[in-house]
C-alpha cells in the first residue's frame, strides 16, 4: 500500500497526463495495450514485452486496481519466499522478525513501486528459496526447480530490461560451481 504509489488506493496517484515516472508510464502502457495500441508501433517504451503484458493483464482485470492487485500478489510471493529462505537458513523468530522489518523498509523505500525490478522479484526470490532447500535437504529436485525458475527470470529479464537477466544467469552459474 505504501510503496506502490502509482497504483495504490492510498494515493491520489499520478494521472496518465503526467508520465515523469516509470510506474505511471508502465500503467499507461497497459492502458494503451488494452485499448488497441500495438507495442512499439502505437505506444513505445524501450522495455520488453514482459512489462507490456504484465501491465495490460492487470489493467484488463480492473484498471489500476488490477495492476495493484497483481503487484500485491507478486509482493506476497516475494515475502513468503524470503520468510521461507530465512527459515531454511536456520533463523528463529527474531531472525524472521528482522527479515520482515527489513523487507517492509525496502518496500517503503521504493517511492513509486511498479518498477521493472519489482515485477521480476518473484523470479529472483523463488530460485534462492529452492536452492537453499536443495542444499539443506540434499534433494536434487529442488535444484532443478530453482534452475528452471532462474531460467524463467532470465527470460523475463531479457524481455523486460536486458540487464535484469543477469540475476537468473548468476543463479545457474552458482549451481554449476556448487555442483562441480
Amino acid at each position: 500500500l505504501v510503496g506502490a504509489s502509482s497504483v495504490s488506493p492510498l494515493y491520489v496517484g499520478i494521472q496518465f497526463g503526467v508520465n515523469e515516472t516509470d510506474p505511471s508510464f508502465f500503467l499507461y502502457l497497459g492502458f494503451s495495450f488494452n485499448n488497441g495500441s500495438l507495442p512499439y508501433v502505437g505506444i513505445y517504451d524501450q522495455k520488453g514485452m514482459y512489462i507490456y503484458t504484465f501491465e495490460a493483464l492487470g489493467y484488463m482485470l480492473a484498471g489500476r486496481n488490477g495492476v495493484f492487485t497483481l503487484l500485491g500478489l507478486w509482493c506476497s510471493i516475494v515475502s513468503f519466499a524470503l520468510m521461507m529462505s530465512v527459515r531454511e537458513m536456520g533463523a528463529k523468530k527474531l531472525g524472521e522478525l528482522l527479515m520482515g522489518v527489513t523487507h517492509m523498509a525496502l518496500i517503503m523505500a521504493f517511492k513509486y513501486g511498479n518498477h521493472t525490478g519489482d515485477l521480476l522479484m518473484p523470479w529472483v526470490a523463488l530460485p534462492i528459496l529452492f536452492y537453499l532447500m536443495a542444499i539443506n535437504r540434499k534433494k536434487e529436485g529442488f535444484f532443478f526447480l530453482g534452475s528452471f525458475l532462474a531460467g524463467v527470470q532470465a527470460a523475463f529479464g531479457l524481455t523486460s530490461r536486458s540487464t535484469e537477466a543477469i540475476r537468473g544467469i548468476s543463479f545457474v552459474v552458482f549451481y554449476l560451481i556448487f555442483f562441480f
